[in-house]
């Protein structure tokens, strides 16, 4: 890839996790959390430094880069971890439609199909980064989702950090400093 001037010297990734069937698994609030205490111990334990995320019903789309191993490995690492943690969930908890969806896709168990696609595009630039960070922040307050008023007051998102230095639900590092 040509690098310009404008692009750091390590890689930004930016990665959309869509879950199988494009299912609303993160409407269920346990499933978020799992997903959101396995990405804050992938930056404790300096395996994947999180710069931005929104995590919507369906997806979640994440600007990040690995600090261990690579972009690919750590993702489905991490892909892996939360899918066998959140059948457990959905299993105790009962939750009928989705996990009759999950097993009639993969009817041995482990292997079902939370993670249906893992899309990792590697950030060119200064102007791309912001453009990402534009339609990550505005998603969830988008006409299709109205998940929120105003971006900053949606959770499942780091745009209050961006938008007024506020802690979004897991630690991000600021991905303008050194940019």
């Amino acid at each position: 890839m040509d690098r310009s001037d404008d692009t750091p010297f390590e890689p930004l990734y930016f990665v959309t996790a869509i879950v199988g069937g494009w299912k609303h698994l993160f409407a269920n609030e346990a499933c978020a959390r799992i997903l959101f205490d396995s990405l804050a111990h992938l930056g404790r334990t300096r395996k994947l430094a999180v710069y931005a995320f929104a995590l919507l019903p369906s997806h979640l789309h994440l600007i990040c880069r690995p600090l261990a191993g690579g972009m690919r490995r750590q993702l489905e690492g991490f892909a892996e971890f939360t899918a066998a943690r959140m059948i457990s969930v959905l299993r105790r908890r009962g939750r009928g439609p989705l996990m009759h969806y999950l097993h009639a896709k993969s009817p041995d168990g482990p292997g079902s199909p939370v993670w249906g696609e893992l899309r990792i595009q590697e950030i060119a630039g200064r102007g791309k980064l912001h453009a990402l960070l534009e339609y990550m922040h505005n998603k969830p307050v988008s006409a299709e989702w109205r998940l929120a008023a105003r971006r900053d007051e949606y959770l499942y998102s780091s745009a209050c950090f961006y938008d007024f230095g506020r802690e979004p639900v897991i630690p991000v590092m600021d991905v303008r400093v050194g940019w």
